[in-house]
């Protein structure tokens, strides 16, 4: 697929034969976009905030060569991927390259403009792999096994997968391992470091203290091979800690969006409760499409806000010091819940796909 790819804030534009490969999780959805509409990619520019578009005029001729080259554009699709995007910045764009101009990203929120796709590539890719390998036949075997099979235990309390050092993660960590849940459970903690990983404790010491009992990393694992993509882990515990990336601390108006990445496809297709810390607005956007959170297993949290992540952190301690008995009790209680949860999820990808295709394949 035929593209083109802005780079370093402008410094590098290109027209790229294969942009599908170009682009991080790159979901099957921008592979079936109308001939007419030109998909572009932006990396390594922006920040974690797009305002406005630099070197203009290289990205115009780039735009034009592209259509002498191949074909007439009517629209194009601008993917940024994990990046917040302010639409005035887009609007300037369409107007100077006079194109109707869509764009894509990770925030689930401000979804009534005409303009914006809700396209979190990591969780778009993961879904496209499930239902590639017949998830859906998948999902009623397990519902049965959930509905048939309640008096069996489930082997773990938890799953709690921790990519990057970030200060909330270090505190899950030492909770889990004060209740004496890092073992027997489902735990994962990389000890890769990013620039906010030491704000709250000090690395060298968490390191020396916690020798040889911080778990192995499947993200250190699923970076040796493209093949572990997936699991079912879920299935096998009572509720899952999930935590986004600390960065969203430094958005700009962090309140007025909701960034979402693959991390809630799991326990939700899995049929599994979660305590999240990330957006404040995540909540809010998951009932608008129906989803509700009745189940004391589910609980959410404000990564940017220090008081509510306290909550947070003592809702993980409160429920990873109960018995397996007393969460299956918990779970079986709100299990059509979280069935129903799955179901309007994914409507609500199958829906938001159609959507954007029947949009983008409009001829002008």
């Amino acid at each position: 697929m035929v593209g083109i790819k802005y780079n370093n804030n402008g410094e590098n534009i290109s027209i790229i034969d294969d942009i599908e490969y170009q682009m991080p999780h790159s979901p099957n959805i921008f592979k079936n976009i109308s001939n007419d509409t030109l998909l572009i990619t932006t990396t390594n520019s922006f920040g974690c905030r797009f305002k406005k578009f630099k070197n203009i005029e290289k990205f115009c001729e780039i735009i034009n060569e592209y259509e002498l080259k191949y074909n007439k554009i009517n629209k194009i699709l601008i993917d940024f991927n994990e990046t917040i995007v302010d639409e005035s910045g887009i609007n300037s764009f369409a107007n100077i390259i006079n194109k109707k101009c869509y764009y894509s990203n990770f925030d689930m929120m401000n979804l009534n403009s005409v303009n914006k796709f809700y396209i979190p590539s990591s969780l778009y890719s993961q879904i496209d792999f499930l239902l590639s390998f017949d998830y859906l036949n998948a999902k009623y075997f397990l519902e049965r096994m959930n509905t048939l099979y309640e008096e069996f235990r489930k082997p773990h309390k938890l799953v709690f997968y921790s990519s990057h050092i970030s200060p909330i993660r270090i505190d899950i960590f030492n909770i889990l391992k004060e209740t004496n849940n890092l073992k027997n459970n489902i735990c994962s903690f990389d000890i890769i470091k990013e620039y906010y990983s030491d704000k709250k404790h000090n690395l060298d010491e968490f390191f020396k203290e916690n020798e040889g009992i911080i778990p192995f990393s499947y993200d250190k694992y699923n970076r040796q091979t493209t093949h572990f993509c997936f699991n079912i882990s879920q299935f096998l515990a009572y509720f899952e800690i999930i935590t986004e990336s600390y960065f969203f601390n430094d958005i700009e108006n962090i309140n007025n969006h909701c960034p979402v990445t693959e991390k809630i496809l799991k326990p939700i297709v899995l049929f599994l409760p979660f305590i999240y810390f990330g957006s404040s607005n995540l909540k809010k956007c998951l009932e608008e499409i129906g989803m509700t959170f009745n189940s004391p297993l589910y609980g959410f949290y404000d990564i940017t806000n220090e008081e509510d992540t306290q909550k947070g952190l003592e809702h993980v301690k409160k429920y990873s010091e109960k018995t397996i008995d007393e969460l299956h009790e918990i779970y079986y209680t709100y299990l059509q819940e979280y069935h129903n949860n799955a179901e309007k999820f994914l409507n609500y990808f199958n829906n938001n796909t159609n959507n954007i295709l029947n949009t983008l394949n409009i001829n002008f």
